[in-house]
C-alpha cells in the first residue's frame, strides 16, 4: 500500500496544532483559576489591622524624644499605641535597612539606627508601617536586596504579619506583596493634574488593589476629600499626619478608614463606639 507521505505529514501537523492547543487552552485555563482565586482572596481577606484604636504614633512620641528613634517608639508603646509609623532607607552601600526621615542620614546619639535594632528591641509588641523612603527609586537588582532584607529581618523577629510596607511606587511595591507582605501605596493628588489623569489615577489604583499588587492606600488627609472618598470607599486607607482632635474622632468612625497617624496622644481614641 502506498502512503502519500505528503498527506501524512500535513495529518502530523493538524493532530500536533491541535493537540497543542488544547494544551495550551488547558494551561490558561489552570493559570486564570490561580489568579482568580489569588485576586478573591487578596480582594476579599480583612485587613490585617481591624482594631478600633486606629490612632498610631507618627514616628514614634516624637513630642517627648527624637522621631524616629528607639525612646520614641517605646515610648508611644508605653501610651497604647498600636502601632507606630517609621521611616527607613535601603542602603544600597551598608545593604542594610536605616532608619531616617532623611538622607543625609538624622543619626541616633551619633550613629545609625538600623530598623534591625527596632526589630529586636520592638519585636511583636507593635504594628509597623514601614515608610519606604527610597523604594520608589531603587533598581530591580536592589529592590530584590531590600525586600530580601526585610523579609530576614521581621522573620528572625516573627513580625511580618505585623508590617505594612508604603511607597509611591505601585510597581516597587508588588514584589512586597507577592513576598507575603502588607503594602499600601501613597497616592499624591497633585492640584494642577487633570480630571482625567485623577480618573486615571484612581483606576490604576482600583485594578491595583483587586490584582494584590497592592492592600491599601495611604494619603495626606488634607487629600481624602471628594473624589477620592467615593471612588476609594471599598478600599482600606491609611490617614496621615492628624493633630485635630475633631477631625479625628470624625475620621475615626469612618470604616474603610483602618489607620491614622498623629504627633499626639490620641492613641487610645476609639473608633467602634
Amino acid at each position: 500500500m502506498k502512503i502519500n507521505l505528503m498527506l501524512l505529514v500535513k495529518k502530523v501537523i493538524i493532530a500536533s496544532t491541535y493537540f497543542g492547543f488544547i494544551f495550551f487552552y488547558v494551561a490558561f485555563l489552570a493559570k486564570l483559576s490561580m489568579d482568580l482565586k489569588i485576586l478573591y482572596t487578596s480582594s476579599n481577606s480583612p485587613f490585617y489591622f481591624n482594631k478600633c484604636e486606629k490612632v498610631w504614633s507618627h514616628r514614634g512620641y516624637s513630642k517627648v524624644f527624637a522621631e524616629n528613634s528607639i525612646e520614641a517608639f517605646k515610648a508611644a508603646l508605653k501610651l497604647k499605641s498600636n502601632g507606630i509609623e517609621i521611616d527607613v532607607f535601603f542602603d544600597t552601600k551598608l545593604d542594610r535597612l536605616v532608619v531616617s526621615h532623611d538622607y543625609p542620614y538624622n543619626l541616633k546619639n551619633g550613629k545609625i539606627l538600623f530598623f534591625e535594632e527596632v526589630a529586636k528591641q520592638i519585636g511583636d509588641n507593635s504594628y509597623y508601617w514601614i515608610d519606604f523612603k527610597n523604594l520608589a527609586w531603587l533598581t530591580p537588582e536592589n529592590t530584590e536586596r531590600a525586600l530580601e532584607r526585610l523579609d530576614r529581618v521581621s522573620n528572625n523577629y516573627k513580625i511580618k504579619s505585623k508590617i505594612i510596607v508604603e511607597s509611591k511606587s505601585i510597581k516597587q511595591l508588588s514584589p512586597f506583596s507577592r513576598a507575603g507582605f502588607n503594602t499600601t501605596y501613597w497616592v499624591v493628588i497633585d492640584e494642577n493634574m487633570s480630571d482625567s489623569e485623577i480618573e486615571k489615577k484612581l483606576r490604576e489604583i482600583k485594578i491595583s488593589y483587586l490584582l494584590g499588587a497592592i492592600h491599601a492606600v495611604s494619603m495626606d488627609y488634607k487629600s481624602y476629600t471628594g473624589d477620592l472618598i467615593e471612588n476609594l470607599k471599598s478600599i482600606p486607607i491609611l490617614i496621615f499626619t492628624i493633630n485635630n482632635k475633631n477631625l479625628i474622632t470624625k475620621l475615626i468612625t469612618y470604616k474603610n478608614i483602618k489607620i491614622i497617624l498623629s504627633d499626639e496622644n490620641f492613641f487610645q481614641f476609639n473608633g467602634c463606639v
